[in-house]
């Protein structure tokens, strides 16, 4: 069930595929040293980004898949494709204080760690980090993840999966998003002067509160899979900024660049570690700077 996997995902995913930087923004992740023996935070791995002096520096921290029972399942239907565009990958179901024995002896999750964009998965609305729970009725959490991953590959279509999304992906905003790192609280004088990035609020890799800024939404998936497969993040440049009150968030108003048929979208917010410098957010999409605005002021103040 292979898939083309993004130029910068083929050369470092190992698992079962299923079918230039602004330094101002993008820290380096962290040394190798760091990341081939990553810090442990209860059982998530977390890998840190280098000092910098805008705080963008905060630890990924790799989140496992919740099994409440409560969080929204959903059903997808492969009704002829076999190329899938999703890799799919080995996780042990998570039990805080668990011992040493209790953790080897944990069941083996198949989890959804990459969508690659355009596919047949994201088409269908499969999340990362999604939970298999079963595939054409059959209970695939009691079934080790070779099963699995061997069922969905060759079994006829149509192929029935049903997944639990994890807190993480219940938590989370992503987007591509228009940012400008500058003094003041305005926008650019043009269109040109707005960098393209790829956000994310949560997520796979990160707390809920954490802010993420990546070149691609390629780079962001390769970061996923370099963490769950417990690879470094050498050289992989990001910015992660811990939201919280200190951050103060403005209003979102309205730009408008001559030569442009619709105004910009944007807001302001202002990170107490940068003292000259405050970043902007904008899109000529209203709901996407709507969508991150809003998980923005869940963390942080109006200013």
């Amino acid at each position: 069930m292979g898939y083309a996997a993004p130029a910068q995902a083929q050369s470092q995913a190992s698992g079962d595929m299923l079918g230039g930087y602004d330094d101002d923004f993008f820290s380096v992740g962290g040394s190798t040293s760091q990341a081939s023996q990553p810090a442990r935070r209860g059982s998530a791995m977390s890998v840190a980004s280098e000092y910098t002096e805008d705080g963008g520096n905060e630890q990924l921290t790799l989140q496992q898949p919740e099994s409440t029972g409560s969080l929204p399942k959903y059903t997808v239907s492969f009704d002829s494709e076999t190329k899938l565009g999703m890799l799919l990958e080995r996780r042990a179901a998570f039990t805080p204080g668990a011992t040493s024995e209790q953790k080897k002896a944990r069941p083996e999750q198949t989890v959804v760690t990459m969508v690659i964009e355009g596919g047949a998965a994201a088409q269908k609305g499969v999340a990362v980090g999604s939970r298999l729970l079963l595939i054409n009725g059959q209970d695939a959490t009691a079934l080790p993840y070779a099963r699995c991953l061997e069922m969905v590959k060759s079994l006829p279509r149509p192929l029935h999966l049903v997944f639990e999304k994890s807190m993480a992906a219940c938590d989370s905003a992503k987007g591509w998003v228009l940012v400008k790192k500058s003094a003041g609280s305005g926008p650019p004088s043009s269109m040109a002067g707005w960098q393209r990035m790829f956000f994310v609020v949560g997520g796979a890799v990160a707390k809920r509160h954490v802010l993420q800024l990546y070149s691609s939404k390629a780079q962001y998936e390769d970061i996923v899979v370099r963490m769950f497969q417990g690879q470094p993040l050498t050289g992989m440049k990001y910015k992660a900024y811990a939201l919280s009150g200190t951050f103060k968030c403005s209003a979102i108003q309205s730009k408008v660049y001559k030569g442009e048929h619709q105004p910009v979208k944007y807001f302001a917010l202002r990170n107490p570690y940068s003292r000259t410098k405050t970043m902007k957010f904008a899109s000529q999409n209203p709901s996407i700077v709507a969508a991150l605005h809003n998980h923005v002021m869940r963390f942080a103040t109006k200013g």
